[in-house]
């Protein structure tokens, strides 16, 4: 019993506290913004988390068609990481970057360090650009590099960053466990479906009204 006890504290599924014995450990939450580009350390970072980055290839290789027309090259390197929070792999990021903007990259400079710190190094940096967000299962690949069961549900994050210029900096495919959560900033409009004829009729008059107070203020002038 001590013996398997001591195994599931080393692995991090329980914790032994003094006076309470052996309890079930909290799975860590890594919570992120789909509005922000980049900066995920800092978003774990705000909620007390610490994230560590663990590469396991960089490569040249040919991107899919999707990568190729956002990139607008097929000379890139393709990037795989494990992001880890507290330990627990919670994300597997499949990353493809241009070789002739980033010639230099290699796993070793890419271990724990950030994508986009790098690419401002280099002289070249990030604005943004398109995301999408879906639902998707593990497959056995990625079962086994984020250690969970085949077929669990994971959220795919897709989508292109761009500098200000409108270069493609990296196209990229992030699957995040089930322990992620998104956070969105929803607003609501105004004036759903449009412009309402009520409002442009309140416009219409007030633009007689100014224009109407105007020729006054310029026959008093003269």
């Amino acid at each position: 019993m001590r013996q398997a006890l001591s195994g599931l504290a080393d692995l991090g599924l329980i914790r032994r506290q003094r006076g309470r014995g052996s309890v079930v450990a909290a799975t860590p939450v890594l919570r992120r913004h789909v509005q922000r580009a980049g900066g995920l350390d800092e978003q774990a970072a705000a909620h007390g988390q610490r994230l560590r980055t663990h590469v396991l290839t960089v490569e040249p290789s040919e991107p899919p068609k999707a990568g190729i027309e956002a990139l607008n090259t097929t000379n890139t390197w393709k990037i795989e990481r494990v992001r880890y929070l507290d330990d627990l792999p919670v994300a597997f990021m499949r990353t493809w970057v241009p070789r002739d903007f980033f010639p230099h990259f290699t796993a070793e400079l890419l271990e724990n360090a950030s994508l986009l710190n790098l690419m401002r190094d280099h002289g070249y940096h990030p604005a943004g650009g398109p995301r999408q967000v879906q639902a998707v299962s593990s497959d056995p690949d990625l079962a086994g590099k984020l250690n969970i069961n085949t077929r669990e549900p994971l959220l795919l994050l897709q989508g292109v960053t761009r500098d200000a210029l409108g270069h493609g900096l990296e196209w990229f495919n992030v699957w995040h466990s089930p322990n992620t959560v998104f956070d969105v900033d929803a607003q609501v409009t105004t004036q759903p479906g449009g412009v309402s004829q009520e409002h442009i009729r309140r416009l219409r008059t007030l633009t007689q009204q100014l224009e109407s107070e105007l020729s006054d203020l310029e026959r008093g002038a003269h």
